[in-house]
């Protein structure tokens, strides 16, 4: 048997915990020399991911792989953060970059579309292990998400969660507006979204956002009687009869409210309202959109 056997089978036995990467300290820890490890990189034995991260030629550079090989090149005191460590959970798609929070005394020069890097200190506190890997708390995870991720990902992401009871709005949103770091404004406009039930965020963003377009005047909360009874119309274009609903986040929508919901869309119709619903997304992340269907259907109506 070869010298190098015992030393081979150590190392694939940490490599295997580490789904394929392994570092050069690991090698020279399982009994491998530098003269040893640099045969095996030149004959492509191995193959280097990162300096001084390995893999074993043949073996999958998946997700997790990449996700072990920037944890263990960035050291002690990295963790996995908002989507990627909700992606080891199994909450998200394992999606790239991996964003992988490293303390803030430290310097990554991460130079690949695999893995970003970024300098944030995690309380130990508020870092657990999942799959072997560093990743945050779940309250901690969602409140990274919150800041990291484009506003319309995080509502959907932070939505999913709210509505399967994964993360509580109450500590989340007391979290968040404890927050000072870059990225709380955003954060703080996400639970003000989440929390107004009646006067929605989502509202007052459709009514900005129609004023900056120039679309003739419209009423907020306009009553509308149908059948003997009276509707509220979350926003109305009244002499063209169009009304505006706007969804909220999907947490608040019981399936009793659904169905009334659909019935006020009936009874408009049959009122002879042209109803247009359009999403918290919609609004946040394609107002371009909003607006070139508001002004489709006034001109269409005003044809009529």
């Amino acid at each position: 048997m070869s010298s190098r056997a015992p030393a081979l089978v150590q190392l694939m036995s940490t490599a295997t915990a580490q789904a394929g990467a392994f570092t050069r300290q690991q090698a020279l820890a399982s009994g491998f020399t530098s003269r040893q490890i640099q045969l095996r990189l030149s004959t492509g034995a191995w193959l280097a991911l990162l300096a001084g991260v390995y893999i074993s030629a043949g073996t999958p550079t998946a997700w997790l792989t990449w996700a072990w090989a920037g944890v263990i090149d960035a050291g002690p005191g990295s963790a996995l953060v908002g989507e990627s460590a909700a992606a080891v959970r199994g909450w998200a798609s394992q999606s790239w970059p991996i964003t992988i929070a490293v303390p803030e005394n430290r310097r990554m020069s991460w130079v690949n579309s695999q893995l970003r890097a970024i300098q944030m200190d995690v309380p130990s506190a508020e870092v657990l292990r999942a799959a072997g890997l560093p990743i945050t708390t779940r309250l901690r995870m969602a409140v990274d998400v919150a800041h990291l991720l484009p506003l319309a990902e995080a509502q959907q992401l932070l939505d999913r969660w709210l509505v399967l009871d994964r993360i509580d709005l109450a500590s989340l949103t007391e979290a968040i507006n404890q927050s000072r770091r870059r990225g709380s404004a955003q954060a703080r406009l996400l639970m003000r979204s989440a929390a107004d039930l009646a006067a929605s965020e989502a509202e007052r963003i459709a009514q900005r956002l129609f004023r900056r377009s120039g679309l003739p005047g419209f009423a907020a909360n306009y009553a509308v009687k149908s059948a003997g009874r009276m509707l509220k119309v979350d926003l109305a274009f009244v002499a063209a009869k169009v009304a505006i609903e706007i969804k909220g986040w999907a947490f608040h929508s019981a399936p009793d409210r659904g169905r009334a919901d659909d019935a006020k869309i009936t009874e408009l119709q049959l009122a002879g309202w042209f109803v247009i619903t359009f999403s918290w997304f919609d609004l946040v992340d394609r107002p371009d959109y909003v607006i070139a269907k508001v002004q489709q259907v006034l001109v269409a109506r005003a044809a009529a």
